[in-house]
């Protein structure tokens, strides 16, 4: 009886400390950060954990109401090294991050001031004051990509790292990564960092009505009815593809993103009328996706890639009892709940039920030896 009410208070023990257990733990971030600011050049270096490939830094003012300057620079053997131009400041704030996401270290710099350090073991912002010595001997040879920042007429801050790649800061801190198609800068997806990985490349193809690949389309129209498009005013389709740096194809992500390209020019909605995306999934079915017209401008949002079909609909046009696409909120709602069922419901579960066997077996022992 004893050792089954010892086994049973390690069953408890064990069930209360897995909520203890720490689910970040494969966070990747920048663990130290030294700045050297002197004639308006800003030389921001430091060290990151293992699996960090990039690093975003952001300037401000010292009072952190204006964006100076963002960069991004890659990471070799765990060290990043930049320099950046900033003109008209002898102070400011430097932040830096993983570059698809992680915590932000942040430092104070005063012009001609010796490098100062910020790392882990430190919660406080480093002063400007301190001093530190640094091995230099390491010859590094990065990657990196400074460029003026432009301010868009919302407030936004914007900044190009390549071509088809740019990085834009909102006014609420939010950063935010668009691909666009190259040479067709108004057909673009745009997303959180963490979620669209640095490199990728877009690609957006028409697929014409006496094409082969819109067969596809014309089968899905047929095969799912409940969706009423033959009865759209208008159908059009386009293949939207996105792969990584090194060519491989993404067709699902993590999250969703927002896709926009321009209403063609013979596509004239009026008011009596409303266009709707929606995304021919592998198997033939429809998802009916979140769309908005504004300014001559489609943006929908989706988490795969594949054929979509944009459709001019009537009004009085009603949809139901259909597959749509799921809402941030349902998103958040789902991996925020599921966690917590697990880690606290079912284990307790568990344990009643392993408890209750126990007293019974152990209630039938001493009976058989009495």
């Amino acid at each position: 009886m004893n050792k089954i009410v010892k086994y049973i208070l390690i069953l408890i023990i064990s069930v209360f400390a897995i909520p203890t257990i720490n689910v970040n733990a494969d966070t990747v971030n920048v663990k130290t950060i030294n700045a050297t600011l002197n004639s308006n050049k800003l030389t921001v270096s430091g060290t990151t954990d293992d699996g960090v490939l990039a690093v975003v830094i952001v300037v401000y003012n010292e009072d952190k109401t204006s964006l100076i300057a963002m960069n991004t620079t890659s990471v070799i053997n765990n060290e990043f090294s930049t320099v950046i131009d900033v003109t008209s400041t002898n102070k400011c704030i430097v932040q830096a991050a993983n570059y698809e996401g992680g915590d932000w270290k942040i430092i104070n710099v005063t012009a001609s001031a010796t490098p100062v350090v910020y790392d882990n073991s430190t919660t406080d912002t480093t002063d400007s004051t301190s001093t530190t010595t640094k091995d230099t001997s390491v010859d590094k040879t990065t990657a990196t990509t400074t460029t003026k920042v432009v301010t868009l007429n919302n407030g936004d801050k914007k900044q190009s790292i390549s071509n088809t790649e740019f990085i834009t800061t909102k006014a609420d801190g939010t950063i935010l990564r668009e691909i666009t198609v190259k040479g067709n800068s108004d057909i673009k997806i745009s997303a959180d960092t963490k979620l669209i990985p640095t490199g990728s490349v877009m690609e957006q193809k028409e697929l014409t009505k006496d094409s082969e690949d819109y067969k596809a389309v014309e089968k899905a129209i047929k095969d799912n009815p409940e969706f009423k498009l033959d009865e759209a005013k208008e159908v059009f389709a386009y293949d939207i593809d996105l792969s990584n740096a090194n060519g491989t194809e993404i067709h699902e992500l993590d999250g969703y993103v927002e896709v926009s390209l321009p209403v063609p020019d013979n596509i004239t909605v009026d008011e009596s009328q409303h266009l709707t995306v929606y995304r021919v999934n592998e198997d033939g079915s429809l998802t009916k996706c979140e769309t908005e017209v504004k300014d001559g401008v489609i943006t929908f949002k989706t988490d795969h890639f594949s054929t979509y079909i944009f459709a001019l609909e009537d009004n009085e046009t009603v949809v139901t009892n259909v597959t749509t696409e799921q809402t941030t909120a349902d998103i958040v709602d789902e991996t925020t709940t599921i966690p917590t069922i697990y880690k606290f419901v079912i284990p307790l579960i568990v344990l009643c039920v392993v408890a209750f066997i126990a007293v019974v077996v152990a209630t039938i022992k001493n009976k058989n030896i009495k």
